[in-house]
């Protein structure tokens, strides 16, 4: 047996934490991924979105 710990979920670790990103396109600033919210519709405000042609993206 093995004990284990759980402090935070990955949610509550990254969720509103400052974000970094390659070069952005539009307004899609890494925090954007970061904020909770969970629709994928990048209208919303809530995506973030890559150089379109970026070589190294992650």
């Amino acid at each position: 047996f093995a004990n284990v710990a759980v402090y935070k979920s990955a949610r509550q670790s990254s969720w509103k934490q400052p974000g970094d990103d390659s070069p952005i396109q539009y307004t899609g600033k890494a925090y954007n991924a970061v904020d909770g919210i969970k629709n994928g519709h990048y209208p919303s405000g809530s995506c973030t979105h890559t150089k379109d042609r970026d070589d190294s993206p992650w």
